[in-house]
């Protein structure tokens, strides 16, 4: 099955889930593209995805780059202090925002509003990150 096809089917699932929950706004499918070539995050462009998601710097780097302008870029993963000056100001939405530290440094680094996600960590397992609940 090709992108084209898939998001088809992805989108006409999510249409018949809105339908049966008399939910009128259908949400954003985010191409996560972590193990994907440029090509092919180009083929999800021309599918029609324009939100896309990354958990490496590099990896961030390079495909927001490639796509078109018009693409929502999504941080999906862990993000190390020392890299956010690195990516922060390209990002859209940051989805793994787990201490404070990381929160701060955001602030200080952005030069634009990011909308962030906190990721919380609810077991309180020492191997889950987010940010704990007291």
């Amino acid at each position: 099955m090709n992108v084209s096809e898939n998001l088809n089917d992805i989108e006409q699932q999510l249409r018949q889930s809105a339908d049966k929950g008399n939910i009128s706004t259908l949400p954003n499918v985010i191409a996560v593209t972590k193990y994907v070539t440029i090509d092919r995050a180009n083929d999800a462009y021309r599918a029609g995805i324009r939100h896309f998601g990354e958990n490496r710097v590099e990896g961030f780097q390079q495909k927001q780059q490639a796509l078109p302008n018009d693409v929502t870029m999504h941080f999906i993963g862990a993000l190390q202090t020392r890299k956010v000056k690195e990516v922060i100001n390209d990002v859209d939405y940051f989805h793994a925002l787990d201490r404070l530290k990381l929160a701060k440094e955001i602030d200080k680094r952005a030069t634009h509003t990011i909308k962030c996600f906190v990721q919380v960590n609810v077991s309180g397992e020492a191997s889950k990150q987010g940010c704990g609940i007291r």
